[in-house]
């Protein structure tokens, strides 16, 4: 189900620069600043979807998202003993600040009501709004050896966190 007529025009913009410091041939460091934007596209606009109980509605008002974020990490090469080879251990840790983060949340109709009949059901109304504010913050940590000849292991664990706030709450 789609709205007809929906016609948007947005001028967004991005940039990236990093930087690498090798401070020998076995350790490295990098740093990276970085801008991204995602518009909203015609399923946010003009799409209304039903889910589990939710009818996602329109948001005409949806705004592009902006993210703007840096990264910071360190890498150590090395050889263990045979039968291992060459190998690395890494770090990574980053920030974004999201500004007009794109989220689901409870809306109300036009006429004031949350709740509309589709299809028979009473659904709850949701839609894409933007967020106020929000951030996502997060490490990587991870390594890898070769084993043999042709076998490489390798290990990672990451951890990812973020949230936002809505204007009203």
């Amino acid at each position: 189900h789609y709205i007809d007529g929906i016609s948007k025009t947005v001028f967004v913009s991005s940039f990236s620069a990093g930087a690498v410091w090798r401070q020998s041939p076995s350790w490295r460091m990098r740093a990276v600043l970085s801008s991204a934007y995602r518009n909203p596209n015609i399923d946010d606009q003009a799409k209304i979807r039903v889910n589990r109980g939710e009818v996602s509605v329109p948001n005409l008002d949806l705004k592009p998202e902006r993210s703007y974020n840096a990264e910071i990490g360190t890498q150590r090469d090395f050889v263990l003993p045979y039968p291992l080879g060459k190998s690395k251990v890494y770090f990574s840790a980053y920030y974004s600040i999201l500004r007009n983060a794109i989220v689901q949340d409870k809306v109300s109709l036009p006429n004031g009501d949350t709740i509309i009949v589709f299809e028979g059901d009473a659904q709850r109304t949701i839609a894409n709004v933007n967020a106020e504010s929000a951030n996502i913050r997060g490490i990587a940590i991870g390594g890898e050896t070769m084993i043999a000849s042709q076998v490489k292991f390798s290990a990672n664990v990451n951890y990812t966190r973020g949230q936002s706030s809505l204007e009203n709450g």
